[in-house]
């Protein structure tokens, strides 16, 4: 007859089978983020290497009191995130509102709404390059046919018009996280509230401010937080549609850390500038957590 395990046994067994996985987060996650902290108070640089020496808060001081272009960079990274958040939970509330309902096909709509998650940042780039060309694109060629411009519109070429492009590029790329999260929200609303808001005469809109909203602010704000950190911390995104240009306007902090360390050769410095975003970012989290704590109270 077999011994059960004790309880001493049974922890042990699963220490063991989380050691692997614990061990590559310490090697790909602590590890870079303890040297990068490490570097940050250093002189470090590549190409000199011995000469390395402890000069403290050097960095962090020279970037909050001198450098603009960390300040510029700052200013549109968060315009970015913010601007990408909230189209695309504006157009991902309006599509889940949609493929709530009983629709012919709504399974394949649902399915559809997933390719831009879905589809690689190299391939959406390059499709998005393609569709934008000023003189090939099919965009502009759809607009110069129906008569709305007369010459071709500069969308990665205008540093004003690029700024807007790859917002509305970082938007369409969140919009499936957004309806498919907004409409797993809706879905857990019970039908009944809807059904006696009906017998008292509200109408959709009514319904919509005191049942829809109220019953999906928790998904909300998991959604919108999420969304907000990954595209302030996003690089590949605008990398490789702009590189950060034209003239380093669509420059985000990760794509000016990146320039910084690799360009510029100024390790220890990218690696201060990467600490302070993660400070600004765990302080952005706190507040909107806070405020939304406040809120439900």
């Amino acid at each position: 007859m077999l011994r059960p395990r004790s309880k001493l046994e049974s922890n042990r067994l699963g220490v063991a089978m989380i050691m692997p996985a614990l061990i590559l987060m310490l090697l790909l996650l602590i590890y870079p983020l303890i040297q990068g902290i490490s570097y940050s108070f250093t002189s470090y640089r590549f190409n000199r290497p011995n000469a390395t020496a402890f000069i403290g808060f050097s960095n962090y001081v020279d970037i909050i009191t001198s450098d603009h272009k960390f300040y510029s960079t700052l200013g549109f990274t968060f315009l970015n995130a913010l601007g990408a958040v909230l189209i695309s939970y504006a157009a991902g509330f309006a599509i889940a509102l949609l493929l709530n309902k009983k629709l012919h096909g709504r399974g394949l709509f649902r399915a559809v709404i997933l390719l831009p998650w879905v589809i690689s940042s190299s391939v959406t780039a390059t499709n998005w390059q393609w569709m934008l060309n000023d003189r090939h694109g099919i965009v502009n060629a759809f607009l110069e046919k129906i008569g709305a411009v007369e010459d071709p519109v500069l969308f990665l070429a205008n540093p004003t018009l690029a700024k807007f492009t790859v917002i509305i590029v970082g938007a369409w790329k969140c919009l499936p996280f957004m309806t498919v999260v907004i409409l797993a929200g809706l879905q857990s609303i019970s039908p009944d509230l809807y059904e006696a808001a009906s017998i008292d005469g509200a109408g959709f809109w009514r319904s919509l401010k005191n049942i829809t909203l109220p019953g999906i602010r928790g998904v909300t704000t998991m959604c919108t937080t999420l969304q907000f950190i990954w595209n302030f911390n996003n690089f590949e995104n605008i990398y490789l549609l702009t590189s950060g240009g034209p003239n380093e306007s669509t420059f985000t902090l990760p794509i000016y850390i990146y320039f910084t360390a690799f360009a510029r050769n100024k390790i220890a410095y990218a690696s201060a500038m990467a600490v302070l975003v993660m400070v600004i970012m765990m302080v952005f989290a706190l507040i909107r957590f806070r405020l939304q704590r406040n809120a439900e109270e």
